[in-house]
């Protein structure tokens, strides 16, 4: 193996490590729009339990109101609707985020799986450049002796 061989090969290692890098930086991005995704999803949760309190004491408001005038019935009603029809917005658009999150894990998982694959190929050049480099100092010793 001559010295271009080997510069050659720490080149490819180096270049490799770069990408290792690249990659690392990528998926940890992901990690951390994850983290993200799960605080606003505490938050989506949150607000539903309180929604959902809302409408409880409307529904009960609702069923005390015996004699009230059908135009506050009517008002209450529609209060009701605005507020069912938002938080069917709300499932929509948390359904998106869900759908979203699903993609970024396959993602992640799959830029997981490439860097896992390019440090074995990188394990696997390390040792065949440790080989190649205990050759050339075994062809160097021989070759002091002969001098």
């Amino acid at each position: 193996m001559t010295a271009n061989d080997i510069l050659k090969s720490l080149t490819e290692i180096q270049n490799s490590l770069e990408e290792i890098d690249s990659a690392k930086q990528q998926v940890k991005k992901i990690i951390e729009s994850s983290a993200e995704f799960a605080e606003t999803a505490s938050t989506c949760n949150s607000t539903f339990e309180k929604l959902g309190s809302n409408i409880s004491i409307m529904i009960e408001k609702i069923n005390g109101l015996s004699l009230k005038t059908l135009a506050d019935m009517e008002k209450q009603t529609q209060t009701l609707k605005g507020q069912l029809a938002y938080l069917n917005d709300f499932n929509k658009h948390f359904t998106i985020i869900s759908r979203h999150l699903e993609i970024i894990q396959k993602a992640a998982d799959e830029r997981y799986e490439e860097i896992a694959s390019r440090l074995e190929k990188l394990d696997h050049d390390f040792q065949q450049f440790s080989q190649r480099e205990g050759i050339v100092d075994r062809f160097a010793k021989t070759f002091r002796r002969k001098t």
